[in-house]
């Protein structure tokens, strides 16, 4: 964008590279952009290995109206009844290979939504682990930040894992 979007800069903890940026993204008519829009806050992490890059994952904890909206209208992808009342997985594109949503993975999917400062979408795309944020950002600083990038990277090697990449 002309403006000088997204704004953003790299950061590393515990030995893993993140990138925080702040972006406004909308969609036209024309726009090929499905997501969340507005004014976004997101923390991205790449994930190692060749297999993520093919895949876009969209997760995302089940709350109040949507909770109600979805329930019994779609597919249980995980086959865990509590895990799939909890949060929406959805696989856009080629299918992430069998077995990666398994109860190690799913445990730490449902303790980072659980722990999350802000509701937010969880979306794997181009091989990196992405957070995103809506504004109003209330109650986000540094400790909050760092603490949200630690569960991140403990979601990444998670991912990782199932993909067949060892830590």
């Amino acid at each position: 964008m002309s403006r000088g979007w997204p704004v953003g800069f790299p950061i590393s903890l515990n030995g893993r590279a993140f990138e925080i940026r702040y972006d406004i993204r909308h969609s036209s008519s024309s726009s090929s952009y499905r997501g969340p829009h507005g004014h976004l806050l997101l923390t991205a992490t790449r994930l190692a290995g060749t297999r993520w890059p093919m895949h876009q994952v969209d997760i995302t904890k089940l709350v109040g109206l949507l909770a109600r909206l979805v329930s019994g209208r779609r597919r249980r992808l995980s086959g865990d009844a509590d895990f799939d009342q909890r949060c929406l997985v959805i696989e856009d594109g080629v299918p992430v290979r069998d077995g990666w949503l398994d109860a190690a993975t799913r445990k730490e999917i449902a303790r980072f939504v659980d722990e999350a400062p802000l509701p937010g979408t969880i979306w794997i795309h181009d091989g990196a682990l992405v957070f995103i944020m809506r504004d109003p950002w209330t109650g986000i600083d540094g400790p909050v930040v760092r603490a949200l990038l630690e569960r991140q990277g403990g979601l990444a090697s998670a991912l990782e894992r199932t993909a067949g990449v060892s830590s």
